[in-house]
């Protein structure tokens, strides 16, 4: 023993190294004890008591693209706003009704024939017009971007292509009556429109179009206008009206920077949506090519309309959603309310507000109230 002693205090390095091997060596017992221990509650399914030993989780997306044969037209400003991700979501349901308070929609056209209600359109000019015929297409455009039927193997596809179309006929050309524009607004609640798109404007305060806007229940989306002004200090109506339910809309390109013609304005300018070289139904069965605020509005007016399809009670929350959450863009920050451009897949992701219920150690029930109920990893939250 005082031999081993005498070796052991003459080579302190070895007794040392010996110390190091004898930890190691317990260390690899005790983790191939806790490794076995591991797969043990994997094989029970245990697996929320191994939050340090489980990789992360993770999720294949699928994205929904139509079939429509002139979607190609399309895709690159679908991608821009995430359009087929929230196609995935929602594509529009029949009981959502959309105003469209324009130069008429061309009711015949094939990829609006089935989306157009017959029974509720109107004109609203002086002489007897028929309001599912447009002389001038722009009303048809519109309609297109709003609600074309998608995944009909012919034509485009609209942003809300399951929602159903109310043509409500003001003008024949790009120019009309304002009191013809503030009828139609009037008569739409009866007629159980939520939605209106107007893509027309006026330098004109009209009080009658402001009232018929400020009593409507539901959102009216408004173009901005294409003058290259900021509309706080030259305004332009109905989109500068200071109203809840407006959403004034600007006009972007595909890569976010404001068009040159849009109008601005930092507190009457709510968001901007793409409006350059816009792919869409025009008169007469036909399709053209369009750049405008005019055509950036409907693509709003299609969120709108899929945010209410998703969640139908959410008609006061439908602008929150929309500005809320948007993509954020440096060169928009200035130029109006929420600094950014349209995403519908945000947008349509965020359209229900759950409560969450404990449901066991790994799930809870989230229910939002207009009753949709789910059942989620606690992962969500």
């Amino acid at each position: 023993m005082l031999i081993m002693l005498h070796f052991l205090y003459h080579h302190k390095l070895l007794l040392i190294f010996l110390m190091i091997a004898l930890i190691f060596l317990i260390m690899v017992i005790f983790l191939e004890y806790y490794l076995f221990f591991c797969l043990l509650l994997i094989y029970m399914d245990y697996q929320e008591l191994l939050p340090f030993f489980s990789p992360p989780d993770y999720y294949l997306q699928l994205l929904k693209t139509p079939n429509d044969t002139n979607y190609s037209s399309q895709s690159t400003v679908a991608n821009q706003i995430k359009l087929p991700q929230a196609w995935d979501i929602e594509t529009g349901r029949s009981s959502v009704r959309i105003g469209v308070v324009d130069t008429g929609i061309d009711g015949d056209h094939p990829d609006l024939i089935n989306r157009v209600n017959t029974t509720h359109s109107e004109e609203y000019l002086l002489d007897d017009y028929n309001p599912l015929d447009d002389s001038n297409g722009h009303g048809t455009r519109v309609a297109g971007i709003i609600g074309a039927q998608g995944n009909n193997s012919k034509g485009i596809a609209g942003v809300a292509w399951n929602c159903n179309l109310v043509s409500l006929r003001a003008s024949l050309s790009i120019q009309g009556s304002i009191s013809d524009f503030a009828l139609a607004v009037q008569e739409a609640e009866s007629k159980g429109i939520s939605i209106i798109n107007i893509s027309a404007g006026s330098s004109s305060y009209n009080t009658n179009l402001y009232l018929a806007i400020q009593q409507f229940p539901g959102l009216v989306i408004c173009g901005a206008g294409n003058n290259d002004l900021d509309i706080d200090n030259n305004p332009i109506y109905p989109a500068a009206y200071n109203l809840s339910n407006i959403i004034s809309v600007g006009s972007c390109g595909s890569n976010d920077t404001k068009s040159n013609s849009s109008n601005f304005g930092r507190n009457s300018v709510d968001i901007f949506a793409p409006g350059e070289n816009i792919y869409s139904t025009n008169k007469n069965g036909g399709y053209n090519t369009e750049s405008g605020t005019s055509f950036a509005a409907p693509y709003v007016t299609g969120v709108a309309a899929l945010i209410l399809s998703e969640c139908p009670n959410v008609t006061a929350q439908i602008k929150y959603r929309i500005l809320t959450y948007r993509d954020p863009v440096s060169s928009l920050g200035s130029r109006c309310v929420s600094g950014g451009r349209l995403n519908a897949y945000k947008a349509v992701s965020n359209a229900h507000s759950y409560q969450y219920t404990p449901k066991d150690a790994r799930q809870h029930t989230a229910t939002c109230a207009c009753g949709k109920t789910t059942t989620q990893s606690h992962k969500f939250i």
